[in-house]
């Protein structure tokens, strides 16, 4: 089965709201994943889909400017996924993602992420009406990323630093970089991540299902836990 994509949309300034009172009549728990192009954002949702597809009903929107050929990753998972191309967009809108959700069974899923386009100025300023947002970033960017790109960091509800397998191969300082993300948002968590060794999944996988059933009570606990592996 081909993958649906969605490629230009007109703007509509209530897609945002829209798009969230849909969610929450769907029952979906919707997150926007956003990182710089290279940061390992597929990696890392390509992991934890494996690590959850038997605990959760995921779905994925896959932003970009071209065809993604992740896509056939996740359908031969059996997660449902729609791209949209945004084209020479450095961002995917509200819009665009209203279109892409029409070609998802909201109803029948319990999570759905949302890959935005690698980007770090726009997507954090650009509200999708998700619930919540996870930023992505890559060790060998290097902590200036922090004071580049605040806003990415800022209202994220996690934080994952990804590319660990290669911290003791780069200039950075992972403890002054983890302070600086407590003092830009306290509130964040942060798990360091290796997608190749699976550092970090377990705990991001348990995260997000934690998330998830704190949103929806009807969301079974399953039998089988997480293991706390990883940073």
């Amino acid at each position: 089965m081909s993958t649906p994509t969605i490629r230009e949309l007109p703007s509509y300034p209530r897609a945002a709201w829209d798009n969230r009172r849909r969610f929450d009549a769907a029952g979906v728990t919707v997150v926007n994943v956003v990182g710089a192009a290279g940061s390992g954002k597929t990696s890392l949702l390509e992991a934890v889909a494996r690590r959850m597809s038997d605990r959760l009903r995921l779905g994925l929107v896959l932003a970009d400017p071209a065809a993604a050929p992740e896509a056939a990753t996740f359908e031969a998972a059996g997660i449902p996924v729609v791209q949209v191309f945004t084209q020479r967009d450095t961002y995917v809108s509200a819009a665009q993602v209203q279109g892409a959700t029409d070609e998802l069974p909201l109803d029948q899923l319990d999570l759905l992420l949302i890959e935005n386009v690698g980007n770090a100025i726009q997507p954090g300023r650009v509200d999708l009406g998700q619930h919540l947002r996870i930023a992505v970033m890559s060790i060998t960017d290097g902590p200036q990323q922090l004071s580049k790109y605040a806003d990415l960091y800022r209202d994220a509800a996690l934080v994952l630093l990804s590319k660990y397998d290669l911290v003791s191969h780069v200039d950075f300082d992972l403890d002054a970089t983890v302070e600086q993300l407590q003092r830009l948002n306290p509130a964040a968590e942060v798990i360091c991540t290796d997608a190749r060794n699976r550092v970090g999944i377990d705990r991001l996988a348990g995260w997000l299902l934690g998330y998830v059933r704190a949103q929806r009570p009807d969301v079974r606990q399953r039998e089988s836990l997480f293991e706390p592996a990883g940073v």
